[in-house]
């Protein structure tokens, strides 16, 4: 952290003289979708901008506790799913030991960047390996949980390590359960 700091102020950052929005860059924004939600840290900051129309969506099933005690208070909802760009396939989720902030359907995850994040003696950090996953497409999981494609979910955030790309194919090649976001 200390590393980061130091770079954003070369860089000229001042955390004092930092303010964050207080309403969202665009007004219209009445809902969001968050893949990739960890444990919801963003949920109160969320809940401050579009209240409850918040869903939040994980892979890791060993995040999904703490992902739903850390939402619920400001009524979001969410959901375990692996969403890729097509239905089915076994993935491999890669843990990572930065309590898995960094595990990644899509292997990136090597042994050298394991060993970094675990040298950091985070907590909660002392895990690796891979979780078996089948993943679900965007018209699956539309299918499924119908209430995703409420128009007032109109801003999507995607924050998969590195699986995106899949992701975004799979939304825009299913194109009957997408809207523009």
């Amino acid at each position: 952290c200390l590393a980061l700091v130091a770079e954003l102020q070369a860089l000229g950052f001042n955390a004092q003289e930092y303010h964050p929005p207080s309403a969202p860059c665009d007004a219209s924004i009445t809902g969001v979708i968050h893949v990739g939600a960890h444990r919801g840290q963003e949920a109160a900051w969320y809940a401050t901008r579009v209240g409850s129309n918040v869903a939040w969506m994980e892979c890791n099933p060993q995040l999904m506790p703490s992902l739903q005690a850390n939402v619920a208070p400001f009524g979001h909802k969410c959901l375990q799913a692996c969403l890729w760009n097509k239905a089915g396939e076994r993935r491999q989720l890669h843990l990572s030991s930065n309590d898995n902030q960094s595990a990644s359907v899509v292997g990136n995850m090597t042994e050298q960047c394991r060993n970094k994040w675990a040298g950091m003696n985070l907590a909660g950090s002392e895990q690796s390996g891979c979780v078996e996953l089948i993943t679900a497409d965007w018209y699956t999981l539309t299918a499924q949980q119908p209430w995703l494609l409420h128009p007032s979910f109109n801003f999507l955030v995607l924050d998969t390590q590195g699986a995106e790309y899949e992701i975004l194919e799979g939304m825009i090649r299913c194109s009957p359960g997408l809207r523009q976001f």
